[in-house]
């Protein structure tokens, strides 16, 4: 019971020898329950829950709750009851996180939820929760991001605009994180009766977009007459547009061609349902999203969701399985079953290099892909492949880009094949160069060794310098001058009779 780790409260922190009921959990049921060294978690069972009637009737899951009990220097509090985290429950725009499975290690703990996301938290010793070793301590679950982050709804309480607002329901009712669908009640955004209004949001930044979910609503009119759908029906035909740049103002038909020839993603939507689901393709990234009608009418819905991640990098996979152990985590990668999943990550892998193709064929899962893709297209555009994102171009189409010019020259490899990447660095390797420009430096002559001394000399002894004429010298100075300029005459004569004579001091 040392830290609080059996959960039975700060007056029961002591050794117990037999089973005892944790009366506090009393209200739960659970599934799963990990003992580690210092601490215990505690799973609630997953259960499948129906909400909603009639038309607006959903499945969703429920449970998959995680309680802690132990020390704050391994949970980041301190639980002597078993207690859960609050960044796991529901928030506005976003439902609970529901896990499946919990593991408790030496000092730090592992969660996997229904979506597939790892969450660690404890001590991070040498990044044992999947986080910057800088980071020392993770006080809250937080997911391992390198290897998948569940799409989140990226619009909720974004700014957002519309054409033009019927009453008081303007557009940031949209995004306020309620899908009940009654007008009535405040729910739905609400614009004039236009020729092809729209309602559009800002993401804020570029997200790589998953899934799009739009709202009807739900409410019918109150004069039984009318047809029950004429308010779900105003909806359909729409247009749901994805761009990188924002959309144009203005209504009206010329509004909605331009704003389909610039989107980098659109679907059109024309059966009358509660719910319309939108699978972007892959590797789309915008930041501005639109809901156009295409004719004359009122546009009214209850709620749009955008779910993606923030920036253009993809997980790896989604988790299956995790453990924790001493200052190490585990985790198994769900295998995909989708053929569509198979085919992009064939596609992403012949798109880095050709001789993985060579590789993959030996498997059978990748059997039917060989055939239909070989070892990739000889034609492939540089900067449009599977492997770029967000306008950035991978790392192959920039080493393709940067020598273009020599990689003309290159053929292909037998039978028309792509080149694998070591051969074309080879290729690369033992292009021609283009000649290098190399202008040498003039350096000017050195010196002479003899004027070289000499002109030390002079300097040194100040040999060779004209004195300059000091201000203020009158004649009496120049009468100076030439007297001892007289003098020295007649020393030179005097010297030259004997000195002279015999050649001497030449």
């Amino acid at each position: 019971g040392d830290g609080g780790r059996l959960g039975l409260g700060v007056e029961n922190m002591v050794t117990q020898f037999s089973p005892v009921l944790v009366e506090s959990m009393l209200h739960e049921t659970f599934g799963n329950v990990s003992c580690g060294y210092f601490q215990t978690l505690a799973l609630t069972a997953v259960k499948d829950q129906v909400t909603g009637g009639g038309g607006a009737k959903m499945k969703a899951l429920s449970g998959g709750k995680v309680y802690v009990a132990g020390p704050a220097n391994v949970l980041g509090k301190f639980c002597p009851e078993f207690d859960d985290y609050e960044i796991l429950r529901a928030q506005p725009g976003q439902s609970a996180v529901v896990c499946r499975q919990v593991s408790a290690g030496f000092g730090h703990q592992a969660s996997v939820t229904s979506e597939g996301e790892l969450l660690c938290w404890g001590n991070n010793r040498n990044g044992c929760c999947g986080q910057n070793v800088e980071k020392l301590f993770i006080d809250a679950p937080i997911p391992v991001k390198c290897l998948y982050e569940a799409p989140k709804n990226l619009a909720v309480k974004k700014a957002c605009r519309q054409s033009s607002v019927y009453g008081d329901m303007d557009a940031f009712m949209a995004v306020e994180g309620s899908n009940e669908g009654v007008l009535t009640d405040g729910d739905c955004i609400h614009t004039q009766q236009d020729a092809q209004p729209w309602w559009e949001v800002d993401l804020g930044k570029f997200a790589v977009i998953n899934t799009i979910k739009l709202w009807n609503r739900t409410d019918e009119p109150v004069d039984m007459s009318m047809p029950r759908d004429k308010f779900t029906g105003r909806l359909f035909p729409c247009w749901i547009m994805v761009s990188p740049e924002p959309f144009p103002d203005g209504v009206g038909g010329d509004n909605l061609r331009k704003c389909l020839d610039m989107c980098a993603a659109r679907v059109r939507l024309s059966e009358i349902k509660r719910l319309s689901t939108w699978q972007v393709p892959e590797n789309i990234t915008g930041r501005y999203v639109r809901v156009q009608l295409e004719g004359f009418n009122f546009l009214h819905f209850s709620m749009l969701e955008v779910f993606g991640i923030f920036g253009i990098n993809r997980s790896v996979g989604r988790v299956n399985y995790a453990a924790a152990g001493k200052n190490v985590t585990s985790a198994v990668i769900r295998p995909s079953m989708d053929p569509r999943d198979v085919e992009t990550a064939y596609q992403r892998a012949i798109a880095s290099d050709s001789y993985n193709a060579d590789i993959l064929r030996q498997f059978e899962t990748f059997a039917l892909e060989y055939g239909k893709f070989g070892r990739g297209d000889p034609k492939q555009n540089i900067g449009i492949c599977i492997l770029c994102k967000g306008g950035q171009m991978c790392e192959t189409c920039n080493m393709k880009f940067e020598h273009r010019d020599e990689l003309e020259k290159m053929p292909l490899g037998p039978g028309g094949r792509l080149r694998r990447l070591e051969s074309i660095s080879a290729f690369l390797l033992d292009a021609d160069k283009p000649p290098l420009e190399y202008v040498p430096k003039i350096k000017p002559p050195p010196p002479g060794l003899v004027s070289g001394v000499t002109d030390g000399i002079k300097n040194f002894f100040g040999f060779g310098k004209k004195k300059k004429k000091e201000d203020g010298e009158g004649e009496e100075g120049k009468e100076e001058g030439d007297g001892k300029k007289k003098v020295k005459k007649k020393e030179k004569e005097k010297g030259k009779g004997v000195f002279g004579k015999f050649g001497f001091g030449k």
